[in-house]
């Protein structure tokens, strides 16, 4: 659904322009493991990080729309500005790009309105990232599968289904089925109302 340049993109913007990532750095190796430690640090003293959002959202179309409007000339806009330029605000922009990324993809999915979607299926680096795949099963309400496959090797795999789809002439979604091995099945996490009625609030912003 969403091409995962577009999607690297939004985050190597954050990283390149917030004063903040130098700090980040600094935690170790693994940027994006340095950024979990932090946020459940402040989850353990204040709850989910998503209130902390809250008077937070970012539209984040930053290079244009590939889907669902195919309009290149689409930008992006963030709500909230201040003067904070601290890690802490670094964190709570990274949450304001995650939830941007599952409500974009719960628009798109409501558009399929002729196709029956039971689950989501995701893989790509995307997949690595076990914050924004169970986001995006409780913004989506659908469960998120993760392939086992390692992530680096995504698009080996889909090339390989594709040619011997070709090869053999039989239907891609056969060749899915006969090959393709269940992942890990994340189911939406739907116990919190309030944080719920917080992510429909910022959806309703995002499509009207």
């Amino acid at each position: 659904i969403r091409d995962r340049s577009t999607t690297g993109k939004l985050l190597e913007h954050l990283f390149e322009t917030h004063p903040a990532f130098k700090e980040l750095e600094k935690l170790g190796p693994d940027v994006f493991e340095n950024i979990e430690q932090q946020i459940q640090i402040i989850e353990e003293k204040e709850g989910s990080i998503h209130y902390l959002t809250k008077n937070m959202f970012l539209y984040g179309d930053l290079s244009g729309n590939r889907t669902p409007y195919a309009d290149g000339d689409m930008r992006g806009v963030f709500i909230g500005e201040s003067t904070d330029n601290s890690l802490r605000d670094l964190l709570l922009r990274y949450i304001c790009i995650l939830e941007f990324l599952a409500l974009q993809t719960r628009q798109i999915l409501s558009m399929l309105t002729k196709h029956h979607i039971n689950k989501i299926i995701i893989s790509g680096s995307q997949a690595k990232n076990l914050r924004f795949v169970k986001l995006l099963a409780k913004v989506t309400k659908l469960p998120v599968e993760v392939s086992d496959t390692d992530p680096r090797f995504s698009g080996v795999k889909g090339a390989a289904y594709l040619g011997l789809s070709g090869y053999k002439n039989i239907p891609l979604t056969d060749v899915i089925g006969s090959l393709n091995e269940e992942g890990t099945l994340y189911s939406p996490e739907l116990s919190d109302e309030r944080l719920l009625r917080m992510l429909d609030v910022k959806y309703k912003l995002m499509i009207d």
